[in-house]
C-alpha cells in the first residue's frame, strides 16, 4: 500500500508536527491533525505572538475561554500571554501552519494618558 493511499481508521488518532523554519526568532511549524484529535492544551500562556493558519480542513482553536472555528485559508492571531489548544472537530484530516513571531527588539513605547 502506498503512503498516499493510507486512510486512518476511526479508532486511530494521530498528530504529526514538523518545524519547517527557524530564523531570526521567527519559527514556522506544520502540523497534520487527525479527525477528532486535539493538540495538548498549553497550561502556560504563550510567551510570543502566534499566528495559526489552516492550510487544509477545519479546526476549532480555543484561546483562553473562547472557541474559534477556522476553515481552510483562515488565520487566527494568539497574543502573548494567552493559553490555547487546537482540535480537529471534523472526520477529515487537517493541516495547520503555526508561526511564532519574533519578540520585538526594542521595548514598546509607553502609553501616556492625558487628562
Amino acid at each position: 500500500m502506498k503512503t498516499s493511499d493510507y486512510t486512518a481508521s476511526s479508532t486511530e488518532t494521530w498528530l504529526l508536527s514538523r518545524k519547517i523554519l527557524s530564523e531570526s526568532g521567527l519559527e514556522a511549524g506544520l502540523t497534520l491533525i487527525g479527525p477528532g484529535v486535539e493538540t495538548p492544551a498549553s497550561d502556560q500562556p504563550a510567551t510570543q505572538n502566534l499566528i495559526l493558519f489552516v492550510c487544509e480542513g477545519s479546526l476549532t482553536a480555543t484561546v483562553g475561554l473562547s472557541n474559534f472555528i477556522l476553515r481552510k485559508d483562515e488565520a487566527l492571531h494568539i497574543a502573548t500571554g494567552k493559553t490555547h489548544s487546537v482540535r480537529n472537530h471534523t472526520t477529515a484530516p487537517s493541516k495547520l501552519l503555526t508561526l511564532t513571531l519574533p519578540r520585538p527588539r526594542t521595548p514598546a513605547p509607553a502609553l501616556v494618558e492625558f487628562p
